[in-house]
């Protein structure tokens, strides 16, 4: 009996700890390099057969300024991701492509961010490593200024594995409105380190009163996430 229940407690906890859902993907019907020399040709019909292929016909109205493809280490797998950057003169739209191991390419992600551009957070998108040494995590800001006096930053981190991406920690990075200012300041950890731990130290303005808090999170590989610390009842997902 005493066996049972301890089993039983095992099998709640690796549920509990399981990793979270992953981004959905769907395959690409052209490689991001093709992507590329579409988006940038003189030529309509090549350029609507790309924004169809991202899916973006429908949601980029203003021309397209700009648009560039880099590569990075976003796992451990053999080659390398794509990173396809569109701009237009209303919104950013970032691509992440991975090939497998048959070579057919997939879109693991697709993130938008418009409004105008004296409004927009930036960096957008940044790569860092934040737990393996050589693999890069996606950091992802998004919100701003709504022009009314309030605003607020969203700052996500994305980590790829086994061909999907995870969204692994969201906090917010700042935040404003008429009687209230927050920011936080972000220690990322470094990467190799035993347990990886996050540290952010966020500081509320109100008027008259300043308070500071401090808040870690330590990467919890069977979770596959950043997790309050120390985890206990309380935090615990």
């Amino acid at each position: 009996m005493r066996h049972t229940a301890w089993l039983l407690l095992l099998l709640a906890a690796s549920a509990a700890l399981s990793p979270a859902e992953p981004l959905p993907r769907r395959h690409a019907t052209l490689s991001p390099e093709e992507l590329l020399t579409h988006l940038t040709s003189s030529d309509p019909s090549r350029l609507h057969t790309a924004l169809n292929a991202c899916d973006l016909a429908t949601v980029l109205f203003a021309p397209i300024t700009s648009a560039t493809l880099a590569a990075a280490p976003l796992d451990s797998s053999p080659g390398l991701e794509r990173i396809l950057t569109i701009h237009t003169t209303g919104d950013t739209a970032v691509l992440i492509y991975q090939q497998d191991a048959s070579g057919r390419w997939w879109n693991l992600s697709t993130f938008l961010t418009g409004g105008p551009t004296n409004q927009r957070q930036e960096p957008f998108l940044e790569l860092r490593a934040t737990v393996t040494p050589g693999i890069q995590d996606l950091i992802l800001r998004q919100g701003g200024s709504q022009g009314t006096g309030v605003g607020q930053v969203e700052l996500s981190i994305f980590r790829l594995w086994r061909g999907h991406l995870y969204s692994v920690l969201t906090l917010t990075e700042s935040a404003h409105n008429w009687t209230r200012l927050e920011s936080s300041r972000i220690t990322f950890p470094k990467p190799g380190a035993p347990s990886p731990r996050l540290l952010v130290r966020t500081t509320i303005r109100t008027k008259g009163r300043t308070t500071t808090t401090r808040r870690t999170y330590q990467w919890h590989p069977t979770h596959f996430a950043f997790l309050p610390y120390p985890l206990d009842a309380t935090n615990r997902p």
